[in-house]
């Protein structure tokens, strides 16, 4: 078994596995969008019937560290079970390339066991479990959770989000351990129909500790970072498809040379039903 450690943006991108999370807001908040990484972030999504596809370029990496840049595809697909309970699954892949490292492969699926307790009108709540069986052979074999709760409201035409997610690992490779992450963040979007784009912005503060690689820890690996996510997102068929591009790019950096964060961009469709 070829034994590798991801090196993704924040790495919150491939150790959550990747995805670029849609959080869609029920009612009129259905067009709002916020930027988080990790497919574990699929879980935050507020519609409990959904399948998305999600691609996005990342980019890391400060000298004296090799620059690593990576293509994700992520597809998730989520139902219901009852009336407040969803299950979903994401199954990323990714193509990374950085100095003469060439690696393309499937990695572990992310469950998510999703609650949405009453929020009130125009409002929605979500917590989240997640678990990542091993189920790949291009990472270290762990069993990876999370947990994420999300809270968005809606006014008028704005509409704003708060959230936090969180992500460890029990690692079956002695000496082998992706660091602990944490995301927090909110977002901000309004929507009116003269417009054809609903404009958003993003910020979240992304931390990532060191990973330990051969019963060593990798000093240059930890990040911690205040991103901005510039956002257009556009619905159709009476909103139950929804179009976005994400920008990200970092506000304020005190992270490790290899995690060192440069900008991710992101694009995908979500489709409720």
């Amino acid at each position: 078994m070829t034994t590798r450690t991801c090196r993704l943006p924040v790495r919150a991108a491939v150790w959550l596995h990747l995805a670029i999370v849609v959080l869609i807001l029920p009612a009129p908040l259905d067009a709002h969008h916020e930027a988080i990484f990790g497919p574990q972030s699929t879980t935050l999504v507020s519609h409990r019937r959904f399948v998305s596809t999600q691609y996005y370029f990342i980019n890391e990496g400060r000298a004296p560290a090799a620059r690593q840049h990576s293509h994700v595809p992520v597809l998730t697909v989520s139902t219901a079970l009852g009336d407040r309970w969803s299950v979903s699954a994401s199954l990323p892949v990714e193509a990374e390339r950085g100095g003469h490292e060439r690696v393309t492969g499937v990695h572990d699926p992310v469950i998510g066991f999703r609650y949405f307790p009453e929020a009130g009108p125009n409002r929605v709540f979500i917590t989240a479990l997640t678990i990542e069986p091993p189920a790949s052979n291009l990472e270290h074999r762990a069993l990876g959770t999370g947990a994420g709760v999300v809270y968005g409201a809606e006014r008028g035409h704005w509409s704003g989000i708060v959230y936090g997610l969180g992500r460890t690992e029990f690692s079956f490779d002695e000496g082998e351990k992706r660091g602990n992450r944490l995301f927090l963040g909110g977002g901000l979007a309004y929507e009116t129909e003269p417009l054809p784009f609903s404009p958003q912005i993003g910020l979240s503060w992304e931390r990532v500790a060191r990973r330990r690689e051969h019963d060593a820890i990798e000093e240059e690996s930890n990040t911690s970072v205040l991103m901005i996510h510039p956002t257009l997102v556009k619905t159709f068929r009476q909103e139950r498809l929804q179009a976005f591009l994400v920008l990200s790019l970092p506000a304020g950096q005190w992270s490790g040379h290899e995690g060192w964060q440069r900008f991710r961009v992101a694009a995908g469709l979500l489709w409720t039903f």
